[in-house]
This record gives C-alpha cells, structure tokens and sequence, in this order.
C-alpha cells in the first residue's frame, strides 16, 4: 500500500484494475469537466491506462493511483501526480476524480492532502498544480481546502481553465532585510491609497527578530472604516495583491501577494482587538527569547509534518499562539496604539446596518474566547464554533454559519460533533444573513430546538437626549476583578451560570476591558449594592448593547431604562452616531418605546441533555 489515511488506501492501480477505471472514464458525471468527456469505448481506455498511468509509473517514479474506500475494499476513484505542460510549461498535476456517490463527504479533501504529502516528503517536490474547469465548483473547494492559490488563468487542450498552485512550505531563519522590505512595501501602499485614512504595521514572524518565518511579509492595516476598504481593492490589486475578502477572520479584509516579493496583507478596523493582539504577540515574543525559541522549533515541526498543508501548519500553531496572547494580555499595562478621535460612519443603508449588528454580535460572542483557558474558539471559514468547561448554552454555541443547499446537512452534523460531551447543552445562532435558508430545519431534524427568538433593533442616536433623571445609581466601568464580580453577581440573580465568575470573567486579563478597548462593561450600584449590569461593544462603526440586567427585586424601577440610556449617551460621546441590540420578547417595548426600530431576526436554537 502506497499511503493510507483514516477512511482511504491509496495504491498503485494494476491490470486487474481496468474494468473498474473504464466505470469510471464512462460516468458522465466523473468526466463532466474533462476535456474529453466520457470515454466509452474499450479501446481508448486501455491505451490511456497504460500510458499514462502504468507507463508513467515506470517512467516518473510516481503517477494516479487508486483511491479504495477502507469500509467496503471498494474502488472508489483515482487521485495522484501526472505530469502535463501547460501552455509550454512542465509541471506536476495533483488530479483525482471519484465516483458520485461518494461527493460531498470529504474524501477528496482527504485523498489530495495525502498525495501533496507524499509528493513533498517523499518525492521531493516542491510545487504541485490543479488544473481545473471555472464551473466546477466542486473541486475548485478543494483546492482552496488544501491550501492551494489560484495561479492564473490558462488554455488547456484549447479549453480556458484555472491553474492552482501548492507550495511547500519553506522555513528560513530571520533575514535582516525582512524590515526594510516591510518600509518598502508600506511606502508603496501609502502611495497607491493617498487620500485613505489608514496606518500601517509590521506583524507575524518576520516582524520578530531571530524568529523562523515563512519568507512572506505581514503587514497590519487599521482604518476607521473596514467597508470602505472594498472602494480601494483595484489600486491594492495594482501592486500585484489578490482580494480574498475577510478569508475566515470577521470584519478583516484580507488581500495576497503570492509570487514575487510575498506579501501578506491584513486590513481591519481600528477598534477591532486582532490589531491590539497582532502587536502584542509581536512585541511579548520580541521580549521573550525563551518563547520564541519554542515557538520556531514548533514551526519546524509543523512544517516537516505538513509540508503542503497550510492548514493543518496553522492549526498546529494555535494552543501556543493562544498561550502567548493570554500571557502577553496579561502582562500588558497599556495598550500599544493610542487611542485616537476618528469621525464614525453617519450614513447607513440597511443592509449595512444588518451586517454591522451581525458584526458587533460576533465580537462581543468571540471577544474572551482566545484568551480564557477554559473557553476555546474554533474558527471555521463557514461558521464559528465557542466551547467551554461550563454546562451552560451561554458559553457554548455556534453562529455565524455560512454553508450551502449541497453541504449544509454533512456541515451541521460535522460542528455538532465537536460538543462531545453529551452533558453540555449548546445553542446555535442563527441570523438574517446565515445561509442556507434551510438551516434551521436541519438543525431540529438534528435534535435542537428554538429555544429564543430575538428582534434585531438599531436607533440613530444623533438627536438622542436622555430622560431628567434623579436616578440614585452610580454607574461604573468596570476596572477592577470586584467589579467583574459584581457584574457577575448580577448575571447570576437572572439565571446566569453561578460559575460563570469563577471559571470565565475572572480569568480576562484586565487590558481586555479597561480604557480604550471596544468592549466596555458596567454596574450601577444603589446604596454600594449592584443592582443593574450592561456591556457596550464599540465595534464595526456601532455601539452594541448587551446584557443588559436587573436584580428581581429591583425590576419595574427604571433602573435598566438608566442603564440603556447611560450606554447609548457614552456611545454618543465617543462619536458614533448607531446603537444595536437584540431585543427579547419582553424587553422589545421597553426599546421601541426609546425608538428603536426593528430590522430582523436572531433565533437561537438549543440542544439540551436528556
């Protein structure tokens, strides 16, 4: 056997072999995207099996193989390395076709991580291709699976296609020029994007002296405004950079330069915490020598493990990137960029303020989650994924998915598996722009049901003026570990977890909370007691407002219309010009009647322990 993976044996086809690949020649649908369609005649079967598979073998050293499904011993497909020149070009195509029946499960990704694997380890390669019709949609996800780029556009057999490319991944140790080639390339962007409020930073590895670092250039971008990014992508495109859009990170825009001088670009807004955490883990891994010692040896790890798979090289970063950023946090008194008064977006379509709520919803969902080691956040480039050790759906939940008609069942069945713990309920959000739109039937057919359903609400806050008040609370931005007690005092009293304090808040590092982050919380306190709590989330150009709450014993008062009118007031001070919230039945009129308006739906779905 050649290479086996967990559902999959890979080998060399031989004679006995040809019966089943002539199956698959002649499948329409196999052959669908080939430049000969369907083959069903004996003839040009055998001679195209044994030149360019069992010849090629014997000339190349390696070839197609046979894909068997290790379940059943069934012959299931082919996948390999065939040699091929595109438009005068040798190179090396990573191909593999499979029989219908077994679309959609995952087998190619797999087949095709094994062979690119084999093909740099064992072969010694350093680059394979794809080549791959624009309309095939299916493999065009597969390659973008296994880490491939889109190279360019090309004739095949006089056919237009698209050319992916895989690379190994190469580490090198710190080049001195790495720094001058950042100022370089930042002068360049100055220069293209005159006119656009933005700033630019060094961060990833080759920004860190001494570090191992794939040669590609990091370069942070912070901007008051991450939309109006998308106005600029043609003058980024320019300078030789792809768009990828937010590429799996919410709110960033993202954009790649692959061959010459590489360059990666990531652009987000200036109150998003990423560029606070970029520039952390940059300067702590710079003070540290110890740390950044162990963190190039796991990269070189990694990348002898994985040397194809981007991926899985990234996955395997992540506890110690998380562990670095948690310490950085912890150790850090200010924050690195200073806060600065920038004007927020004023003119809003409605489409815009639906993404924007869905945008600040997420953060304030996410924002603990990379630096509390009992909460773990899995980013899936079609949803979002939080765990944690507490038995409550509050801190367990998935939202933000993005899936398809064709994959949203294998999808939803593949996330659940990941709360595997049956004593742990978990929820699911789903929101206005969560897809597909049968979504939430697959989630009840999976066992979960709607448990809330919540109205989306916004209020432009340009004439707002709070109510006279002769409130007796004092509120409070919470600074101190007593204060997040006293918050969670409260969360506690409305149902809340009792663990909540201990096993979540008290472990944020205080720099997550204090002043001039996006994420602001607060206690009002009667007579030195907490009586009302609620967050504000300065994000994606719009404060949101949340958790907000009051004691049992001290509902009816007034006390949340104070809180909610304090935090729409301070979000007015710092320049932005619209609230969001989600609205519970109850609470909607106590909102409508402060005028916000409603504008969609969040329903939250939960799976409880029988």
């Amino acid at each position: 056997m050649l290479i086996e993976t967990e559902r999959l044996a890979l080998r060399q086809f031989t004679i006995d072999d040809l019966d089943a690949f002539a199956l698959l020649m002649a499948d329409p649908e196999v052959m669908r995207f080939s430049p000969s369609g369907p083959v069903t005649d004996m003839k040009k079967v055998k001679e195209y099996f044994q030149k360019r598979i069992l010849d090629h073998y014997i000339q190349y050293g390696y070839g197609l193989y046979a894909v068997i499904e290790k379940k059943d011993n069934q012959l299931i497909g082919f996948v390999g390395l065939i040699n091929q020149n595109i438009e005068g070009e040798s190179k090396t195509e990573l191909a593999y076709r499979l029989l219908p029946q077994f679309w959609g499960k995952g087998l190619a990704t797999e087949a095709c991580l094994a062979i690119g694997h084999y093909a740099f380890n064992q072969l010694g390669m350093d680059e394979v291709i794809s080549i791959i019709d624009s309309k095939n949609t299916r493999s065009l996800q597969v390659a973008k699976r296994i880490g491939m780029y889109h190279w360019k556009n090309a004739l095949f057999h006089h056919l237009p296609v698209e050319i992916y490319g895989l690379k190994k991944l190469i580490l090198e140790p710190f080049q001195q020029n790495w720094h001058s080639d950042f100022e370089k390339e930042k002068i360049k962007l100055l220069n293209s994007l005159e006119g656009l409020d933005i700033e630019f930073y060094h961060i990833g590895s080759t920004a860190i002296p001494q570090s191992a670092a794939k040669p590609i250039i990091d370069i942070l971008g912070v901007t008051p405004d991450i939309t109006i990014i998308d106005q600029y992508s043609e003058l980024i495109s320019e300078l030789g950079y792809q768009a990828m859009g937010e590429n799996g990170m919410k709110q960033r825009r993202f954009f790649r330069r692959k061959h010459h001088d590489p360059v990666h670009l990531h652009i987000f807004e200036d109150s998003d915490p990423e560029v606070e955490r970029h520039l952390r883990f940059v300067s702590y891994l710079t003070a540290h020598p110890k740390l950044l010692k162990e963190y190039s040896e796991i990269k070189h790890e990694l990348a002898q493990q994985f040397p194809g798979n981007s991926e899985r090289y990234c996955l395997g970063k992540e506890r110690f990137i998380k562990t670095v950023d948690a310490m950085a946090a912890k150790e850090a008194s200010t924050l690195i960029l200073p806060t600065r008064k920038v004007h927020k977006k004023k003119v809003w379509s409605s489409f815009e303020i639906l993404k924007a709520m869905e945008t600040n919803l997420h953060l304030q969902m996410t924002y603990f989650t990379k630096y509390v080691d009992t909460m773990e956040l899995l980013s899936h480039p079609d949803a979002t994924v939080v765990r944690s050790c507490i038995a409550d759906d509050t801190f367990n939940y998935v939202l933000s998915a993005g899936f398809n008609e064709a994959n949203v069942q294998d999808r939803v069945s593949q996330i659940i598996k990941l709360f595997k713990d049956p004593a742990i309920p978990y929820s699911w959000w789903v929101g206005p722009y969560d897809t597909p739109k049968a979504l939430a039937d697959v989630l009840i057919a999976q066992g979960l049901h709607l448990k809330e359903e919540n109205a989306g609400m916004y209020l432009s806050i340009d004439d707002f003026i709070p109510s006279p008040s002769n409130s007796p609370l004092d509120f409070q931005k919470a600074h101190s570990l007593q204060q997040l007690k006293d918050f969670s005092q409260v969360f506690v009293s409305v149902g809340g977890h009792p663990e909540a304090f201990d096993k979540i808040f008290s472990r944020v590092p205080p720099i997550l909370y204090q002043d001039g982050t996006c994420y602001e919380i607060y206690v009002a306190y009667l007579h030195g007691i907490p009586i009302v709590t609620g967050i504000l989330v300065l994000h994606a150009n719009v404060g949101g407002i949340y958790y907000i709450a009051t004691v049992p014993d001290q509902r009816k008062k007034g006390y949340g219309t104070a809180m909610m009118e304090y935090l729409i007031q301070r979000a007015k001070d710092q320049g932005y010009h619209l609230i969001t919230l989600q609205a519970s039945k109850e609470g909607k009129p106590l909102y409508q009647h402060l005028g916000f308006k409603e504008c969609c739906v969040f329903k939250e779905y939960a799976k409880t322990p029988v």
